[in-house]
């Protein structure tokens, strides 16, 4: 049996548990009750009926119907067993609740209200066959009241039915995500290719280059948030018209719309020289993608067409595996950073701010007699206060993140105008970015690279002024952070700053420069070209503040 299922049996337990402890203490307390007035010499049959009536309530039946209306049923019969006692019996009516709390348990508050009000009809009924019958005021009372009681009591099994289901639902999720995870990680390290989508999608250039010649080719991929994302080019690849536009009456716009290849007789860019071929990246009967593709001598055949088209039927499975899986681990690594984050917080942020309210006292209280004690006590506690500032600072970056409807340059923007208030820097802007976006993991990295880049200068440069500029046009994009603090220093073996900020460029394919400013400061620049070796410039080992 599934461990899905499994959960929803145990849930199915715990109601039965439930229902058949209330019938045996609400049984219990009629008997009681029956005992101390003295009815249940006088109605011996009622109560016999009533305990028939509980055993088999509780008898497991397979029908899902039959389950649903029999706690109605249920009612009613114990409705008529209280009004057909002669005379009637007030103690007998404690009963009524139980089937209105499983009908709650087992279906909802739908059924809760229906069976408190069928018993209570059934009870009303005595009234009317009887001569004068609704002119009892306590009878009447009785029935209200326990009437009432039996719908507030459904009510809560309602309410308990709907806890256990969220409860459920939850651990079937995260049960179900568990045993997902785990059949990924065991296929990731079956895969020939891995899962990187960059890789990935180069390969299937390379497959395409091999049936179907090209001179320039690129893959977009679709965004999360409907922007087409380039994925992989090779060059030359670029200028206008090479940015798939889905409005206009495009060669990608018709290929997206119709989820076929077109070609069109010039090229991207509207050169009459070269010919252009669009095709559609697809897995199954969704869209993944689009593969653009320029040839400068003559058209794409027909066969050839076919050909990459099933070089792409091919690919475009394990391309979309590819993203899935980084989407995945962004996912991860922000819920990672932002569990960090509150770890931080509540941890040894609050243990800091308890200790400089007891160095707080401690000064207070030698400030008159040992001044020379106090100096030192003001001194811990201007170097807590430094510390519980650069943590929080730490969480600011932590919690930083790039959502599926913010640019790049937006919350760059922010969080530079954020550190600069808190640390006294004049910060200069100079953003520009076009419509286009660049793929979700690279513009990770470069806010990364950036709040590194920004925290140093915060942290080391003694500067007064802080330069961040970012132009973005994917596929290329410039970062550049620069202050006037007192430049680049000897390295020190403690310090991974700059390490750090290499090993992203690499993961990007960019390159990265770490020098000296004209004027004095230090300025950290990124463009996301990289040089004819894949590597970054410079060596950022040596330049360690």
């Amino acid at each position: 049996m599934p461990a899905v299922s499994g959960d929803r049996v145990y849930t199915q337990i715990d109601h039965q548990r439930v229902e058949v402890g209330a019938r045996a203490a609400v049984l219990g307390l009629v008997f009681v009750l029956t005992a101390l007035t003295g009815s249940g010499a006088r109605h011996p049959l009622s109560l016999l009926l009533l305990g028939l009536l509980a055993v088999a309530a509780v008898l497991p039946v397979s029908n899902r119907t039959i389950r649903r209306w029999r706690p109605v049923v249920e009612e009613a019969a114990a409705a008529a067993i209280v009004a057909s006692t002669q005379p009637y019996d007030e103690a007998l009516l404690p009963y009524l609740v139980v089937p209105a709390l499983s009908a709650g348990l087992l279906s909802g508050w739908t059924m809760a209200v229906v069976t408190a009000a069928v018993g209570a009809v059934v009870l009303m009924s005595r009234g009317l066959l009887e001569p004068n019958g609704l002119e009892d005021s306590a009878y009447l009372v009785d029935v209200a009241q326990w009437s009432l009681l039996a719908l507030a009591v459904g009510m809560l099994g309602a309410w308990l039915r709907r806890v256990q289901t969220q409860r459920s639902s939850d651990a079937d999720s995260y049960a179900q995500a568990s045993r997902l995870l785990e059949q990924l990680r065991d296929l990731s390290r079956q895969l020939s290719g891995g899962l990187d989508a960059v890789s990935l999608a180069r390969r299937e250039l390379e497959s395409i280059q091999a049936v179907c010649p090209f001179d320039s080719g690129t893959v977009f991929v679709r965004s999360p948030g409907g922007l087409m994302v380039l994925l992989a080019a090779q060059a030359p690849a670029g200028g206008p018209g090479w940015h798939p536009d889905l409005v206009s009456e495009t060669t990608w716009a018709a290929a997206w719309r119709t989820g076929e290849p077109h070609h069109s007789a010039s090229g991207f860019s509207g050169d009459p020289t070269t010919s252009s071929l669009v095709l559609p990246l697809k897995h199954g009967e969704r869209l993944v993608g689009l593969v653009g593709l320029e040839r400068a001598s003559g058209g794409f055949e027909v066969t050839e067409v076919a050909a990459a088209a099933r070089v792409l039927d091919e690919g475009a499975s394990r391309i979309d595996a590819a993203l899935l899986f980084d989407e995945v681990r962004v996912l991860a690594t922000t819920e990672e950073r932002r569990r960090v984050a509150r770890e931080i917080h509540d941890g040894i942020a609050q243990e800091l701010a308890v200790l400089g309210y007891a160095v707080d006292e401690l000064s207070a209280e030698s400030s008159g007699d040992r001044p020379e004690l106090a100096s030192s006590l003001r001194s811990l506690r201007g170097e807590i206060t430094r510390i519980i500032t650069e943590l929080r600072l730490s969480i600011f970056d932590l919690r930083t993140d790039l959502g599926p409807g913010m640019s790049l340059n937006a919350v760059l923007a922010d969080h530079a105008r954020a550190v600069g208030s808190q640390s006294g820097l004049t910060v200069h802007l100079e953003l520009a970015e076009t419509p286009g976006r660049l793929r979700v993991e690279t513009e990770t990295e470069l806010l990364r690279i950036a709040q590194e880049a920004i925290a140093n200068a915060r942290k080391h440069a003694g500067a007064e002024n802080l330069w961040v500029s970012c132009r973005v046009d994917p596929p290329h994009a410039v970062l550049r952070v620069a202050d006037d603090g007192r430049g680049v220093g000897p390295g020190r073996h403690d310090s991974y700053g700059f390490e750090i900020m290499a090993e992203r460029t690499s993961r990007i394919g960019g390159k990265l420069t770490i020098g000296p400013r004209d004027g004095g400061g230090t300025v950290v620049e990124l463009t996301t070209a990289p040089d004819s070796e894949g590597r970054p410039h410079g060596d950022p080992r040596t330049a360690r503040r």
